[in-house]
């Protein structure tokens, strides 16, 4: 049990109460919830077949991608791709069934309930921000950092058809990307993962914080739509009115347009980014587990993180933000880490 509280998957613990109370605190003061309100049962009823079926789906989607990479390392070493599942290695695997079976109870369930109890709380958080916001702050940032507005103008020049395309894929794909590499690095390297896991969810509990502190909508749901029909200085007002984007990213706007219908509070959740924040994790982890894996990730983050302004759905502070939130959480989950094997290794007997 000491090690479990010395590891970095300690974050997953503390995580699931720091959102369960930010739920129920939240959900009291917004008048929606009280506090004799169970969480576990309302993710519970928000359990549904299809989420689990994904679940299920992924997890598989991630086994095969293991197997995939196995046999072209095995090419590239000059081995036969079929010795990797050779009835020899597949035994010599059995002892490690163990350790993933009780990584599954002791990370890998908790890290599912902190996923969900994280998706309860961020509704209660947006709902408390609305009447909230600071986006003038942001917009003052980005145009005291870079002398203009990234997410409006970027906008304005011409960009390849393909490049867009590119950008649009990764920006959407970016979250189903990071949640089949967290199945892939479980069942390729537990050890890796529970520090990969802590740093996440120490990060996301940052994250709220800052959320908490600085609510803010997205530059297009703020300032082109504005949403909530607030004031803009004249200041936004001339970025907005020179806001001309060509037809892709028109047509992307209108798509995000349509995913909001129907919500009666936005999300506020901007500075820092979290899909800035997630495209450094998924391409930290994935080069610690495989060069080559980090090396196919890099140009996905950075093309997804070039997303959250070039579609206006960040302010271009977000970005450096949502690095360093990252590199802080990935440098005390690697601590925790290493300070958890040096425990470790002090409990071997020497021999004699």
């Amino acid at each position: 049990m000491r090690r479990l509280k010395l590891g970095p998957e300690i974050f997953v613990y503390v995580a699931i109460g720091a959102f369960a109370g930010l739920f129920l605190i939240l959900g009291s003061y917004n008048g929606n919830v009280s506090f004799d309100s169970s969480l576990a049962q309302h993710l519970y009823e928000n359990l549904s077949g299809a989420s689990l079926l994904w679940t299920v789906v992924l997890f598989l989607i991630a086994l095969l991608f293991r197997g995939v990479v196995l046999w072209i390392l095995a090419l590239l070493r000059g081995l036969d791709p079929a010795t990797v599942f050779s009835r020899t290695n597949i035994v010599a695997m059995l002892p490690r069934v163990r350790s993933f079976a009780k990584n599954v109870l002791i990370v890998g369930i908790p890290s599912a309930i902190a996923f969900f109890s994280t998706s309860s709380a961020l509704g209660q958080l947006n709902i408390f921000n609305s009447t909230r916001l600071r986006d003038e702050l942001l917009f003052r940032l980005d145009t005291l950092l870079t002398g203009t507005f990234p997410p409006l103008t970027t906008a304005s020049f011409s960009w390849p058809h393909w490049f867009i395309g590119a950008v649009e894929f990764s920006f959407m794909h970016l979250v189903w990307a990071l949640v089949i590499f967290g199945a892939y690095i479980f069942i390729a390297h537990q050890h890796l993962f529970r520090e990969a896991i802590g740093a996440f969810f120490l990060g996301l509990m940052v994250l709220y914080a800052s959320w908490l502190v600085f609510p803010v909508l997205s530059p297009h749901d703020r300032f082109i739509d504005n949403i909530y029909k607030l004031p803009t200085s004249a200041s936004v007002q001339r970025y907005v009115e020179n806001y001309q984007p060509q037809q892709e990213i028109k047509v992307f706007l209108e798509k995000m347009r349509e995913s909001k219908e129907g919500l009666s509070v936005l999300p506020t959740s901007t500075f820092p980014s979290a899909h800035v924040a997630w495209a450094v994790l998924l391409v930290y982890y994935a080069w610690r587990l495989q060069p080559l894996l980090g090396l196919i990730a890099f140009p996905f983050a950075v093309l997804s993180s070039l997303g959250t302004f070039l579609f206006a759905q960040h302010y271009f502070v977000d970005l450096p933000a949502g690095i360093l939130v990252s590199v802080v959480s990935i440098w005390v989950a690697h601590w925790l880490a290493k300070k958890q094997e040096r425990l470790s290794w002090r409990k071997v007997p020497l021999e004699t």
